[in-house]
């Protein structure tokens, strides 16, 4: 079996037995990442299972199509995958790299490094004089590993949000019915990374990760919204939103009966920003109304 070596891993193709974790994984993370990019969730798989079913018919590579495993010290740390340009499918003179995948236990090593490199002696392999690729804006990491790689922007795809008031409602209501419903794959993608929790504490560390698990811990009835004054910025919008809602606690003990729902109203100011292209929630500050 072939082998490309660079420093410390080598790589190998991806055996059939290791495929059908790797699809559903890509699948997965292709999703995710044309959400958080602000498209529609359903429109977004409906996209993804016919673009995988063109590369990878019956879960077998389409002609042209390879996934590699990189190996180090006989152990998989990371993945990538060539094919043909999408674009000039026929033209053997251009790779494209479809994803590049690092373990992450092992992020933060210069495994990503090599691996890129050892993607492009694959490539080179295969007759190709040049490797090109998509990556989202927000992939910081990555886009900063291929500008010290040498790659080059050839194209750029640039959006403006056009939501008037009426849309920074809207969005704060898809917010909270992502909630309700404990829909996570929503609210990752619509609050920033950097979002900041506002809690009376002297040492708030919450973020994102801490408010989208407390907020889809509890079991929501039913939330009402009304947006009283908005804060236009350009880019940014401060948001300030009455909010009913009703939630069901959880019991104390196994076995006793549940107790009565409780329901809760107050001020929630929201900061929005665009991000990528498309609004975030950047800071929620929540105020109880007083009893």
């Amino acid at each position: 079996m072939t082998h490309w070596k660079e420093g410390i891993a080598t790589a190998r193709p991806m055996s059939a037995g290791e495929r059908d974790g790797w699809l559903a994984n890509g699948k997965a993370a292709l999703v995710a990442e044309l959400v958080r990019a602000g498209r529609d969730p359903d429109r977004a798989r409906v996209r993804v299972e016919a673009r995988y079913e063109e590369w990878f018919p019956a879960g077998r590579p389409a002609e042209g199509h390879q996934v590699y495993v990189v190996e180090h010290d006989n152990t998989g740390v990371a993945t990538f995958w060539l094919g043909p340009h999408p674009e000039r499918p026929v033209d053997p003179t251009i790779a494209w790299l479809y994803d590049i995948e690092v373990n992450a236990s092992v992020r933060g090593r210069g495994i990503g490094r090599h691996t890129l490199a050892l993607a492009e002696d694959a490539a080179r392999a295969r007759g190709a004089v040049s490797l090109e690729l998509n990556v989202f804006a927000a992939n910081q990491a990555a886009r900063a590993l291929y500008r010290a790689a040498g790659y080059v922007e050839i194209a750029v795809t640039l959006a403006k949000p056009l939501n008037s008031r009426s849309d920074m409602a809207e969005l704060t209501k898809r917010l909270q019915e992502a909630v309700r419903v404990r829909d996570r794959a929503h609210l990752d993608a619509a609050v920033s990374d950097g979002m900041i929790w506002v809690t009376p504490s002297a040492d708030n560390r919450r973020g994102k990760r801490e408010w989208i698990d407390a907020s889809c811990s509890l079991d929501w009835d039913w939330f009402e919204i009304e947006v009283m004054r908005e804060v236009d910025l350009g880019s940014t919008r401060v948001v300030e939103c009455w909010i009913n809602q009703q939630y069901r606690p959880k019991p104390e003990a196994v076995g006793e009966a549940p107790p009565p729902p409780i329901a809760a109203a107050g001020v929630v100011c929201d900061v929005w920003s665009v991000e990528d292209g498309e609004w975030r929630l950047v800071a929620r500050h929540p105020q109880r109304a007083p009893d």
